[in-house]
C-alpha cells in the first residue's frame, strides 16, 4: 500500500507532480481539504474504477434513523482526468487521518493528492 503525499495549491499556483499507481490499495493524509485527481493514459485499460473507502458507513439518530454513506466512486476512461473529492474526515479518514482509496488496475493509472490553502 503506498502513501500518496499531498501537494498544496496556493495563490501562486502549483506545477503538479502525478505519481504512478503501483498497487491496487492506496492511501493519503486527510484533512478534509484534499481531493484526487486521477489520470488513465490513452491505449491502456477502457476504464478504471476509482474508490476512495468510507470508514464509517451508517450512523443512527433520533431525527433520521440509520443513514448509510457509501463509498466514493467514479470510473476515468482511457486518455481521460477525473477529480474526486472532498473527502469529510469523520467518514473517510482513519483515527489517524488517512483515507484509503483503490483501483480496478494499476496500467497507466497515475495519481495526485491536492488540497487548497485558505
Amino acid at each position: 500500500m503506498a502513501l500518496f503525499s499531498t501537494q498544496a495549491i496556493t495563490d501562486s499556483g502549483i506545477h503538479p507532480l502525478y505519481g504512478a499507481v503501483e498497487e491496487t490499495s492506496n492511501t493519503f493524509n486527510n484533512t478534509g481539504q484534499e481531493f484526487l485527481v486521477v489520470r488513465l493514459s490513452s491505449g491502456d485499460y477502457e476504464t478504471v474504477t476509482v474508490t476512495v473507502n468510507t470508514q464509517v458507513t451508517s450512523i443512527d439518530t433520533d431525527t433520521y434513523g440509520t443513514l448509510t454513506k457509501s463509498n466514493a466512486t467514479d470510473t476515468v476512461a482511457a486518455g481521460q482526468t477525473i477529480f474526486i473529492g472532498p473527502f469529510p474526515v469523520g467518514a473517510f479518514s482513519t483515527a489517524e487521518g488517512v483515507t484509503t482509496f483503490t483501483v480496478s488496475s494499476v496500467l497507466g493509472v497515475s495519481v495526485g493528492v491536492f488540497s487548497l490553502i485558505r
